[in-house]
């Protein structure tokens, strides 16, 4: 318990050597990339048989900083979109349209949780619980409804496309919400994307919400 104690009071409650750990590790398994996954798994292990305090645990902090910067070459290396996990509805077997889609992906190094409604009728789209998503998403920034928001509509092709992004203080943006018509007809779709700062920030965001939705799926 010692160690444990340690970590959380030198490094953080999630500290940064977990989350190199946890990133290697579902980052390898998804893009086919072992040599991550052993590294990152090798790391978990000495984490948890290192005590913070001994002399050794510098050769811990060692492979944390060259797994992190092997994750940074790789994701600059690879800006393909990797779906990490995702929560669908099936309608004889393929992806309902008409439905929310929950995804957790990473898009050129960047952790996102997206919130897709593909085609709705009216001015909104249906709940089907995503404000209660959104609020815990947006649980994540505390001073959220003082950041600045900006909005702006185009034509994209053939489409109308409303997009309404919102930045932090530090200029960083947190949520991108996008809605748009089909071929100019009735018919619209609905984009929320949301940005947490961190692979570990998305990781913990992602649980919360698919506890829910599996919770709800089951009910």
């Amino acid at each position: 318990m010692k160690k444990e104690h340690d970590l959380v009071y030198d490094l953080g409650e999630g500290n940064w050597l977990d989350e190199v750990a946890g990133e290697a590790v579902t980052l390898g398994r998804v893009m086919n990339e072992p040599l991550l996954v052993m590294e990152g798994s090798e790391l978990a292990r000495l984490i948890s048989q290192t005590d913070y305090n001994d002399d050794k645990f510098y050769l811990v902090i060692g492979l944390g900083m060259h797994l992190k910067e092997e994750l940074d070459a790789i994701k600059i290396r690879r800006k393909e979109t990797v779906f990490l996990d995702e929560v669908v509805r099936l309608e004889g077997g393929r992806k309902s349209s008409n439905h929310w889609e929950y995804s957790f992906v990473c898009i050129g190094g960047s952790y996102q949780i997206q919130m897709l409604m593909p085609e709705f009728y009216g001015s909104e789209p249906p709940d089907e619980g995503v404000g209660e998503m959104e609020k815990i998403a947006m649980e994540m920034y505390p001073d959220f409804k003082s950041y600045k928001t900006v909005n702006a509509s185009d034509w994209m092709g053939s489409q109308w496309m409303s997009v309404s992004e919102t930045y932090d203080d530090r200029g960083r943006m947190v949520l991108r919400v996008v809605e748009f018509d089909h071929e100019g007809s009735y018919k619209r779709g609905h984009i929320k994307t949301v940005y947490p700062e961190s692979y570990l920030k998305a990781e913990e965001l992602w649980k919360k919400m698919r506890a829910i939705l599996d919770q709800k799926r089951a009910g």
